[in-house]
């Protein structure tokens, strides 16, 4: 699963966080580092480097960064090329500036990343930028499979069936989406199953990829086909 990690002024990411954990309740793999008028920035920048290594569990970390000044994003975009202190992560991280408009690129690179202790190791990194105030280090680029399933139970991908959807999918590490007309969201978010609008009969597509895609679409294509347990 993707790891988050907020850094905003003030205390900004530690709402942000509570009030997301108060909707869909405890989330392990996202942090925060709150930047304070007096805080050491270098202190600030090794906490973005020590929360990135705490929630990445080797499918990639995304940095979000508030828009009321410039600092919060400059200390993620300093991380990009840290030769020294605690670690090192370079190669080609996604970033969209705060002050744009956001922008939409998909590329592959390659990222090494070095802790202490620990030699440096080469990965193929997939990049998306998705908007303002963002980057985006994402997973190894693995082979993506694919299953199709068509919705039968008789409230459609609803709230309560979108609840059971990501709770199954958080039992598994692959990385998964779900598309529906066109539209792709995350197979982790209960809103954007709902956005997809999948009413009765609709048939979705479902994507995974990682070391356990295979078992996770099986999962939960069976989900689907048993209606969600609802009928």
């Amino acid at each position: 699963m993707i790891g988050m990690v907020l850094v905003t002024h003030g205390r900004l990411a530690e709402e942000l966080v509570a009030a997301l954990e108060h909707v869909v309740g405890p989330q392990e793999q996202i942090s925060t580092v709150c930047i304070g008028p007096d805080d050491d920035m270098e202190q600030r920048r090794a906490d973005i480097l020590e929360r990135v290594a705490q929630v990445d569990t080797g499918a990639g970390v995304v940095l979000l960064t508030d828009m009321f000044g410039g600092t919060p994003s400059n200390l993620a975009i300093s991380i990009m090329d840290n030769g020294q202190g605690g670690g090192d992560c370079r190669g080609e991280f996604a970033y969209a500036d705060q002050a744009g408009v956001g922008a939409r690129v998909q590329g592959s690179g390659r990222r090494r990343c070095r802790r202490p202790g620990g030699r440096a190791q080469i990965h193929k990194r997939r990049v998306e930028v998705v908007d303002a105030g963002v980057v985006i280090v994402m997973g190894t680029v693995q082979d993506m499979q694919k299953r199709e399933a068509t919705i039968t139970n008789s409230r459609g991908l609803h709230a309560r069936a979108a609840a059971k959807f990501v709770k199954l999918a958080a039992n598994y590490t692959a990385d998964i989406t779900v598309v529906n007309r066109g539209q792709e969201v995350s197979g982790r978010s209960i809103m954007g199953l709902m956005m997809l609008a999948a009413s009765p009969g609709t048939t979705i597509e479902i994507r995974a990829a990682g070391d356990d895609a295979g078992p996770a679409l099986d999962a939960i294509v069976q989900l689907i086909d048993d209606k969600f347990h609802e009928d």
